[in-house]
């Protein structure tokens, strides 16, 4: 990362410095100078993206493995685990997952989508294995959707 800053701003500096005449003048090195940074500037940019789309993606698998986990939990009677990971689920859902789908389609939206979360919660801790599948498919589904509204590749 830091080179990266580095090469930005020693082309900015180039750029400048060209522009500003302390450099031989010529307009075909200020032009490639210039395209220079901001080719520069784009792969920052396409990198950054890039690994927002690979942490994005990632918070997506490791909700859709959570609640194969929860499901199994239930089956186990183990409803402590179940909330903790509902908990998490929820949690990672509100800080990965929220954000970029409330720029993508906005607050209502993305609140309707989270508010299943909430659901499963509740059903989670009153023990109610009937509504906790039911909401588990219901929140995988939504997911399923919000990947695909996002752009996010995630397993099936």
């Amino acid at each position: 990362m830091n080179k990266k800053i580095i090469s930005l701003i020693i082309g900015s500096l180039t750029t400048i410095s060209l522009l500003a005449g302390c450099a031989p003048s010529s307009k075909q090195t200020t032009q490639s100078t210039a395209q220079s940074t901001q080719n520069t500037i784009q792969n920052q940019t396409n990198n950054s993206a890039s690994s927002s789309n690979n942490e994005l993606s990632k918070a997506f698998n490791d909700e859709l493995d959570g609640f194969t986990t929860i499901e199994q939990d239930v089956k186990k009677n183990d409803f402590t685990d179940a909330q903790k990971l509902a908990d998490q689920l929820h949690e990672t859902f509100h800080m990965a997952i929220v954000p970029p789908l409330t720029d993508k389609k906005g607050k209502d939206y993305a609140e309707s989508i989270h508010g299943k979360y909430d659901e499963l919660q509740d059903a989670v801790k009153s023990k109610d294995t009937a509504k906790i599948a039911e909401l588990i498919k219901v929140n995988r589904d939504n997911l399923d959707t919000v990947a695909n509204v996002l752009g996010v590749s995630i397993k099936k």
